[in-house]
């Protein structure tokens, strides 16, 4: 079977898509995924095989949290500069301390 390469997330508020929708400007070369698929990253899961996928959603399905506030916090970029890679993600940090 073929693996997915998967990570838990949550899509951002409109409100704040929007507003870092307007950071998406003046990167060179850039090349911005549409606002859509803007979200926060939990868990960066990588290769998982295919078969697990079934579970996996049936367990996040069961999570419950209640909302939450968050602040943006400075920006970087992954891979960062200097390696032999260039940089394909643009990330901006949270603050849940506010």
């Amino acid at each position: 079977m073929a693996a997915l390469r998967l990570f838990i997330a949550i899509d951002l508020p409109a409100e704040l898509r929007s507003t870092v929708a307007g950071l998406c400007r003046g990167v060179a070369g850039a090349r911005w995924v549409r606002h859509e698929q803007f979200h926060i990253t939990l868990r960066f899961l990588g290769d998982t095989a295919e078969e697990r996928l079934t579970d996996l959603r049936e367990r996040l399905h069961q999570v419950a949290v209640p909302g939450f506030s968050l602040r943006l916090k400075g920006a970087g970029v992954f891979p960062p500069p200097g390696g032999r890679k260039p940089a394909r993600v643009l990330w901006l940090g949270l603050d849940p301390h506010f």
